[in-house]
Order: structure tokens, then sequence, then C-alpha cells
């Protein structure tokens, strides 16, 4: 009678288990074919808003993020295709305000920052402010391309070369670089854009900062017409001359404004030293500020000024100190070999002539690209040849990476 009664309790007890255990695998199975059906929704609004985009068809693209958002209010993806929408449909308040709601956690917030800013670039005006932003970006993800790029192509606009040779000396070491990082370290002198004056003019009216962008807008117009001569091999006309004149007095009363402004002396004196002006050019050279010390144009132009003093020894450690600073530099390589010369070494002057030649030819075959997306094979590896001859190995390395890549682009990092 005993185990009669202890059979009759322990079989409810199994049943109870049975049917706990049947629900349980009845929710985890709808909650797998929940989650299944999810991310296939998730699946299909992100191939729906990809093709949507690529046709530039912004308004279903708006459409998608917004069904999408109903399913899922937090999901970063949706809320940049949001944003990417609102602003090409000229909403930029509406696109800053989805890119604010992604989550500083989520993996695509780095991708927000770098979208907000080019809103700050843009419409909102705020260039200090996306430059900041930028340099978050790559704080966060060392590897951020595009990142490095627009800063890159924000320090040629504002004609901070000194930033910009840092931003692509570290790019290249991260292998984070494009080829385009190349132009801006090795001839930054040549990165000019067709609307840096315009660019320059528009950031100089949110008052961020007055000196940087008058300057830079200057320093575009000058260099515009100059290197415009120099590309085409023409004789200046008349035009020009006047023009170039009107451009050089534009230059004259900025620097009175800003007397210690390196962009504005590095400018007018290398106008003075190709006219051998003396005076101009050790009154100039005096208005160099101390945080400058390190930019190898003022001792350049230092050595120069000597040379036309006849002062061979003084000018021979000026162009020393120019080399030391800017390995690139085969203006000064040229100057020291005539320098050399004078003092009797030709054999030294000749190794420095022959690589002065080689960036000369350097420069002159970059003045005839359409653009810096233009850099083919046989221009990278001219790069290559010329960061040998200066002793800039890593740069050389990576140059010969870009190669290997340009050859074998599958797999590779753009």
């Amino acid at each position: 009678m005993v185990n009669l009664q202890m059979v009759d309790k322990a079989a409810p007890r199994r049943s109870t288990k049975l049917k706990w255990g049947l629900f349980i695998v009845i929710a985890i199975g709808l909650w797998i074919g929940h989650l299944g059906w999810t991310r296939y929704r998730i699946a299909k609004f992100h191939l729906a808003a990809e093709s949507a985009r690529r046709q530039s068809d912004w308004g279903n693209v708006a459409t998608i993020a917004n069904l999408w958002l109903e399913a899922d209010r937090d999901s970063a993806a949706a809320l940049l295709y949001a944003a990417d929408a609102a602003q090409n449909r000229g909403s930029t308040t509406q696109a800053v305000t989805f890119l604010d709601r992604v989550s500083t956690r989520d993996s695509l917030y780095v991708a927000a920052l770098q979208q907000r800013a080019l809103l700050l670039f843009g419409p909102l005006n705020q260039p200090l402010q996306a430059e900041a932003t930028l340099r978050d970006v790559i704080a966060r993800d060392p590897n951020a391309i595009e990142a490095r790029r627009e800063l890159l192509r924000y320090y040629g606009l504002t004609c901070q070369g000194s930033l910009a040779r840092q931003i692509a000396r570290d790019s290249i070491a991260m292998d984070a670089d494009s080829p385009a990082t190349f132009v801006y370290l090795m001839a930054f002198d040549l990165v000019i854009y067709d609307d840096g004056s315009v660019k320059n003019r528009r950031w100089l009216s949110s008052g961020d900062d007055d000196e940087l962008f008058a300057v830079a807008a200057a320093i575009h117009e000058s260099n515009s017409a100059r290197l415009g001569d120099e590309a085409d091999m023409m004789v200046a006309s008349e035009t020009r001359q006047k023009q170039l004149a009107m451009l050089r007095q534009q230059l004259t009363k900025l620097l009175e404004r800003y007397p210690s402004n390196p962009e504005l002396l590095a400018n007018l004196l290398g106008e003075f030293s190709d006219e051998g002006n003396t005076v101009e050019m050790a009154q100039l050279l005096a208005q160099v500020p101390a945080s400058a010390g390190g930019d190898a144009r003022f001792w350049r132009y230092k050595g120069m000024l000597h040379q036309l003093r006849d002062e061979p020894v003084k000018a021979e450690e000026a162009f020393r100190g120019a080399i030391q600073r800017d390995s690139f530099d085969w203006k000064s390589r040229h100057q020291l070999a005539q320098v050399l010369r004078q003092l009797g070494r030709s054999d030294q002057a000749e190794s420095f002539l022959k690589v002065a030649a080689a960036g000369s030819e350097l420069r002159k075959t970059i003045l005839t690209l359409p653009g810096m997306s233009s850099l083919s094979p046989d221009v990278l590896k001219q790069m290559q040849n010329y960061a040998e001859m200066v002793g800039e190995d890593s740069v050389a390395t990576q140059l010969a990476r870009r190669l290997d890549i340009s050859a074998h682009p599958s797999g590779a990092n753009p």
C-alpha cells in the first residue's frame, strides 16, 4: 500500500516536468524563429537601402530606413542610412539628429562621427569642430583611412603643411595610407585645390579662425596663378604679370595684419629670393617666429640669403639644416650642391645634384597629373626611388607595398 501511494505522487511531478520542458523547448524554438525572422528582415532592409543608395534614390532610402527603425529603433546602420538620405535631401538638421542617436558603444559610431565631420565641413560650416571630430575618429580607429584622407585634404586646403606631414607619416607608419598620402609628405607645396580659395572664404565666415582661413584663401589664389604658368610652361603675359603683382599686394597687406604668419612669410620669401632681393629677405626672415624653427623652408631661404651675400660657409650650414628638417627638399640639395662647388668639394656636390635632379623630375611629374587620384604605378615607382635616394627607408618600403597592391589588388587594402 505504501508503494502504490509513492508511485501516485511521483507521476504528477514527472508530468509537470515534461510539460515545463516542452514549454521551454517551444519557447526557445519560437525565440529562434523570431530571431531568424528579425535577422532576415534586417538583411532585407540593408540590401534594399544599399541598393537605393547606390542609385541615389534618397526618397526610397529614407522610406526603407524609417521602416527599419520601426522594427529596430536603435539600429545604427538604419540611422546612418536615414542620416545619409536626410543630408542628400537638404535636411542637415535632421541628418545630425539621426547621427546623434547612434550609440557610442556601437561599432558604427566611428562611421557616424565621420559622417558628422563632413557635415561640419560642409553645410554646418564649423571647420575646427570638424577637424577635432576627425581626430577623434582616428584616435578611436587608427586604421580609418577615409578620416585620414579628409583630414589631409583639410590641411591641404588650409595650407597647414606641418600638420599634413605629421598625419601623412603617421598614416604610413600605421599602414593606413592612400597613394595621395605620399604627395602630401613629399611635395606639399604642390597640393593645390581648384576650390581652395572658395572653401577657405566660406570657412572664414564661420568666425572660427580668421587668420587661418584668410591666409589660406590668399595663398591658394597666389599658388594657382604661379603654378598654373609653371605647369603649362608658358611665359607670363603682361596681364598675368599684373595679376601676380596684385596677388603679391594682397599677401603683403595680410602680412601687415599677421606679421608672424609662417605661410605668408614663406610665400613672400619665395618671391623675393627669386628676385635676389636681399633686403626684403632679411627683413622677412627676422619676422619668422621661433615656433616655425622646424620648417625647412626658412632654413632654405636663410641659406639663399647667405648665398646671395657670398657667405658660402653659412649658406652650407643653413641648407644642411633645411635637408635635416625635410629630407625630400630637393631645392635645398640643389642649392647646397652649388655652394659645395664654390667651396671646392665637387665630388660631394655631384651626389647632391643627382638627388636634386630626381626630386625636380618628380615635381614635374606631379605637376602634370590631373589630380592626386591619378597616381599610376609609374608615379609611385618614381616616388619610391626618390624616397630611397634621400634615405627615407620606411616611406620607400610602404611605397613598394603600394606597388605590390597595384599589381595584385585582390584582397589588398585600399
